[in-house]
């Protein structure tokens, strides 16, 4: 049993809905918003025939051929065949567009699309199933799943559409992490009881997978992509990552193999633009202390079902937690002058990979309760921790744990990063000049090497992936005397005992 796992009952969320276009008035179904859920058993998918007074409530009628027919006619000349109301639930369009991805059917997918619509949602599932997925969702961003249409019966509305890819975790319960984006969408519905049909599929995200055909190469824990004119750079990062993603899964199994949710890779999109990777999904909104882009390079928080304010807590079979997983953007890695060029290229991409780990831990945490905010320096501090152990042994199954080349850095520190204060401000961690920024990684580092140092690096891992669950620092996460864990007993030692620890081991550094 995971030690973060006995907490999930107990631990808050945030769950801050995304902007989409106004709510028009009236009023609000009392249906809960269950249509979406579609069962995910071991890879295989099904779809369970609701009650059938659920099956009255939620369920449109299915159009006849002739009907689907005179819908799609109607879309392509913007006329309604029957006047329809001035609202529409387009709920039994999501529910077949949800379906048609969890069951792989990219005909029906694209059926439920107008001639208009059909490139941009086919290259979305193209690129997207040469990522590799094993389902996914669509649904709605809005308070309540109503469109205003026209007298034509067209409206708009926005979504949160995406996937699950072999590699991403699950939460808790083994419900697999669905990554999604926004997308703005048409609707045209022909009459009062027509399923609907999509007429446009705009990225409000700018995700890679939306920008023309994608170039992918896959490893043992990583799939690699870029625009095709770039499969050169796609090439070259492929080894890079790999040996990353190995020394990250290799040293989680190892440590504890229940922290990693099922993970079993990362999923990376390279460019040798800037203004490409510049604008790939830096629409999402990031929590404000998750780390930014640095040295060319970050790890996205891409949003789940809890993210909105559809009934999250009807999520099922597919995780209905804030965040749906993570996506790393990178850049060409340059040669490093003080070290090898595939080792430097790889430290960096060891941090970038354990931070989307520790997006997973964010994924399993309960509906509707206040959040635990976690500081910047806690998730960096255990990234560059990581990343020094790497540099130290890239055996991720050493015979001991390896913190020399941490513990030589904090040695040459100033005195003044050694007085037991942390960075307050991700701009300390991140900004400007990047020395007084490597200053403070190293001191965030330091507290998780003493940990494991007292403590061992099992609770060294604890302590980090309790951040989201329990105690938003390392410090109070850290197991006492009177534990046990097969009998899923927990006693924690004292927060400001651990830190007084702390502190007086970097001072005497």
């Amino acid at each position: 049993m995971s030690l973060k796992s006995a907490y999930v009952s107990q631990a808050p969320v945030d769950v801050r809905p995304l902007e989409g276009p106004p709510v028009p008035p009236g009023p609000p179904r009392t249906v809960p918003r269950t249509w979406w859920v579609l069962p995910y058993f071991g890879g295989l998918l099904a779809v369970i025939v609701a009650a059938a007074a659920v099956t009255a409530v939620l369920h449109t009628p299915k159009m006849s051929p002739a009907a689907a027919a005179s819908s799609s006619a109607s879309a392509a000349t913007g006329a309604a065949s029957t006047l329809v109301p001035a609202q529409m639930f387009p709920d039994a369009l999501f529910r077949q567009l949800t379906g048609d991805l969890q069951s792989g059917n990219k005909t029906g997918f694209l059926h439920l699309a107008s001639a208009a619509a059909r490139p941009a949602m086919r290259t979305w599932w193209d690129n997207l199933k040469a990522i590799g997925f094993t389902t996914g969702a669509v649904i709605p961003t809005a308070r309540h799943d109503l469109v205003r249409v026209d007298r034509h019966g067209n409206g708009t509305a926005v979504v949160l559409a995406g996937v699950h890819s072999p590699l991403d975790p699950s939460d808790s319960k083994g419900k697999p992490d669905v990554a999604l984006t926004r997308y703005r969408v048409g609707l045209h519905f022909a009459s009062p009881g027509a399923t609907g049909q999509i007429t446009s599929w705009q990225s409000l995200d700018h995700a890679p997978w939306d920008t023309g055909t994608l170039y992918v190469r896959k490893g043992p824990h990583v799939v690699v992509a870029g625009q095709a004119a770039e499969s050169a750079v796609v090439d070259q990062t492929v080894p890079v990552a790999e040996a990353a993603a190995d020394y990250d899964i290799g040293l989680v199994n190892h440590v504890n193999f229940q922290d990693l949710d099922g993970q079993q890779g990362f999923v990376v999109f390279v460019s040798g633009s800037a203004a490409t990777r510049n604008r790939w999904l830096t629409p999402v909104k990031q929590p404000s202390a998750w780390p930014p882009r640095f040295l060319n390079a970050q790890v996205f928080q891409l949003p789940g079902p809890g993210s909105t304010q559809v009934d999250a807590t009807s999520a099922g079979s597919i995780a209905d937690g804030s965040t749906g997983g993570a996506r790393v953007v990178v850049g060409p890695y340059q040669q490093d002058p003080n070290t090898t060029k595939a080792h430097g290229q790889t430290a960096t991409l060891v941090r970038d990979f354990m931070l989307s780990i520790l997006t997973a831990h964010n994924q399993a945490l309960a509906n509707g309760l206040a959040a635990i905010r976690v500081p910047s320096w806690p998730q960096q501090g255990f990234a560059v921790a990581v990343q020094m152990l790497f540099q130290a042994n890239s055996d991720p199954v050493p015979a001991h744990y390896d913190f020399s080349v941490l513990s030589g850095a904090l040695h040459k520190l100033p005195a003044s990063y050694k007085t037991g204060a942390l960075p307050t401000a991700w701009q300390q961690l991140y900004g400007q000049p990047l020395d007084v920024a490597e200053n403070w990684n190293e001191v965030a580092a330091s507290v998780y090497a003493y940990i494991e140092a007292k403590y061992g690096m099992n609770q060294m891992f604890a302590s980090a992936m309790l951040l989201y669950t329990r105690y938003a620092k390392p410090f109070g996460n850290i197991l006492g005397p009177g534990s046990d864990v097969a009998a899923g007993k927990y006693v924690f030692r004292d927060s400001a005992s651990v830190k007084a620890g702390w502190q007086a081991w970097l001072a005497g550094l």
